[in-house]
C-alpha cells in the first residue's frame, strides 16, 4: 500500500552536524571487494601497489578474489585427451597457493593497519556448443562466484571446481580398452593376427587416452549440469565457514558472443536467477552490476528475501559490494567505485569476515566523488531496536528510523526508498544530511523484511542490507 493511502505521519529532521552511528558503536570499516591482482593475469597489479592505492584512498580492508583457475580445453571426440586444444591462463592453482597465502603474509605485515582478506573467484562449470567445423561457444565461462576467508592452501586444492584435476574422480567405465586388449589376445591365439593386431592398437589408443582413468564430477561437454557445480562450490564454501557471493549476475557484456580466436567465442547470458537456484550463498554483488533487476522493488533480491522470512531457504542473501578491479581506470573502475561500510565488532579480518556474514554492512557507490554515510538505519519498538542483519521479535508497530550524512561538506538531492517485503512503503525526496523516521503497521502480516534504497544523482546509490521482523 503506498504511503499516500496510508494513515502513518513520515518527519524529517534536517540534522546539520549529526553524530556518529550510535553511542559507543565502532566506526564501521570500509571495504573493497573482488580485486584481482597479478594472480589472475588480466594485466592487473601487483597487490603491493593496489594496497598503497586503496590506502591513499581511505580503504581499510580489500578482499582478492584472484581466478582460482583459469584453464578451459577442447577435446575432439572420440579422442578428447589425444587430440584436444587448450588454453592455461595465470591463477591461484596454477601459481601455488603456498605461493599466494605467503605473499598475503608478506603484505599483512607491509600493511599492519590495513585488514587484507585472501580469496578466490571461482567459475565452477562451463560447457562446450557448437562443432569445430564451424565454430565453438564456451559457455556460462564467466558465471562466477567469490569465496573469501580461504587461508590455507588446502582451502584452494580443494575447490570443487571445474579444472581441478586434484578433484576428478576414478570411472571404473575409463577401463573399458582392456576389453580390447583382452579381445586381441584372443584374437592372437586363434592365429587372427591382423584383426589381433588392430585390436591391440585400438586398445592401447584408447587406453593412452583415458589414463589416469580420472573423469571431473561435471563434463564441460554436458549442458545439463545446470546449477549443481554452483551448489557444489556454495556447499562447500558453507560447510568451511567461508564468505561466499555471485560475481556480477547481471553484467551485459558477455551476453553477446565474444570471439576469442577463430571460430572461438565465449557467452554468459546474465543470472539474476542465481539467488534462487542456489540458497546457500551468503548473497550477490548487487552494486554495480546486480542493479538492473535485481534491485528492484520485488526483483530477484527481495524474492529471496520473502523466500527466507517465509522458511523456504536457511541463509538471507546479503547485498554486497563489488569491484571486479583490474587497475586503476580499468573498465571506467578505480579503487573507490564501490565500497562497503562494514559494522564488525572488532578491526580484524575474523571479526569483518563475520560481519558480512551476518549482513552488518550497507553498500555505496559515490556518484563523481559524491557519496553517503549511513549514520542511522534501525527498526524499533517498545525501547527495543534491530540493525542491519538482525531480527525484532514481537513488533507489530515500528518505527523505522534513517539518517544519512555526506562524505565531506558537500550537500546532496536524495531519493530514499524504504521498502518492506518487496514493496515501497514510503519514497521522500530530501537533502543531506537529513533523518527520516517512519511509523509502520504490519497488520495481519506476521513476518517482514524492510531494506533501503537511497540514490543521488545520475548514479550514486547506497543499499542497505535488511532488517527482519518476525511475530510468530
Amino acid at each position: 500500500m503506498k504511503t499516500s493511502r496510508r494513515a502513518c505521519a513520515v518527519f524529517i529532521f534536517l540534522l546539520g552536524a549529526a553524530g556518529a552511528a550510535g553511542a559507543g558503536e565502532p566506526a564501521p570499516i570500509r571495504t573493497v571487494a573482488h580485486v584481482h591482482s597479478a594472480y589472475s593475469g588480466r594485466k592487473a597489479p601487483d597487490m603491493r601497489l593496489t594496497l598503497e592505492i586503496a590506502r591513499q584512498r581511505g580503504i581499510e580492508a580489500v578482499i582478492f578474489t584472484d581466478d582460482a583457475i583459469a584453464d578451459f580445453e577442447y577435446g575432439l571426440w572420440p579422442l578428447r585427451r589425444l587430440i584436444k586444444a587448450a588454453v592455461n591462463r595465470t591463477s591461484i592453482l596454477r601459481a601455488g597457493p603456498s605461493l599466494y597465502l605467503e605473499h598475503i603474509a608478506s603484505l599483512r605485515k607491509a600493511f599492519p593497519k590495513m585488514i587484507i582478506i585472501p580469496g578466490v573467484e571461482a567459475a565452477p562449470y562451463y560447457y562446450w556448443s557448437g562443432s569445430p567445423f564451424s565454430s565453438l561457444t564456451i559457455n556460462d565461462w564467466n558465471k562466477h562466484l567469490s569465496v573469501a576467508g580461504l587461508e590455507r592452501p588446502e582451502d584452494y586444492e580443494d575447490l570443487p571446481v571445474l579444472g581441478n584435476r586434484r578433484l576428478d574422480r576414478f570411472a571404473f567405465g575409463s577401463l573399458w580398452p582392456l576389453l580390447l586388449l583382452a579381445g586381441a589376445a584372443l584374437l592372437g591365439k586363434a592365429r587372427r593376427r591382423r584383426s589381433a593386431a588392430v585390436a591391440g592398437a585400438v586398445g592401447v589408443l584408447f587406453l593412452l587416452n583415458n589414463f589416469p582413468f580420472k573423469t571431473p564430477a561435471f563434463s564441460p561437454y554436458d549442458p545439463s549440469a545446470g546449477w549443481k557445480p554452483y551448489e557444489a562450490v556454495a556447499a562447500y564454501a558453507d560447510a568451511k565457514g567461508f564468505l561466499c557471493f555471485w560475481n556480477h549476475a547481471e553484467a551485459p557484456n558477455w551476453k553477446t558472443p565474444y570471439r576469442l580466436g577463430p571460430r572461438v567465442f565465449t557467452r554468459t547470458a546474465p543470472y539474476p536467477g542465481c539467488l534462487q537456484a542456489v540458497p546457500q550463498t551468503d548473497g550477490f554483488g548487487a552494486l554495480l552490476e546486480g542493479d538492473r533487476t535485481m534491485t528492484r522493488p520485488s526483483g530477484e533480491w527481495d524474492q529471496a528475501l520473502g523466500d527466507y522470512v517465509q522458511g523456504r531457504r536457511k541463509k538471507a542473501p546479503w547485498g554486497f559490494g563489488e569491484l571486479d578491479y583490474v587497475g586503476e581506470g580499468a573498465r571506467g573502475m578505480t579503487i573507490t567505485s564501490v565500497s562497503m561500510d562494514v559494522h564488525a565488532s572488532s578491526r580484524n579480518a575474523a571479526a569483518l569476515l563475520e560481519a558480512l556474514k551476518a549482513g552488518r554492512f550497507e553498500t555505496v557507490a559515490p556518484e563523481k566523488g559524491r557519496a553517503l554515510s549511513l549514520k542511522t538505519w534501525r527498526v524499533q519498538s517498545e525501547g527495543r531496536s534491530a540493525g542491519s542483519g538482525e531480527t525484532l521479535t514481537g513488533a507489530a508497530h515500528p518505527a523505522i528510523r534513517i539518517s544519512m550524512e555526506p562524505v565531506g561538506d558537500s550537500t546532496m538531492t536524495v531519493r530514499v526508498s524504504l521498502i518492506r517485503n518487496g514493496i515501497v512503503i514510503s519514497h521522500q525526496t530530501v537533502t543531506s544530511p537529513f533523518s527520516i523516521a517512519v511509523p509502520d503497521d504490519l497488520g495481519g502480516e506476521k513476518r517482514a523484511f524492510y531494506r533501503l534504497d537511497a540514490r543521488w544523482g545520475a548514479n550514486g546509490a547506497l543499499l542497505s542490507n535488511p532488517i527482519f521482523v518476525f511475530n510468530d
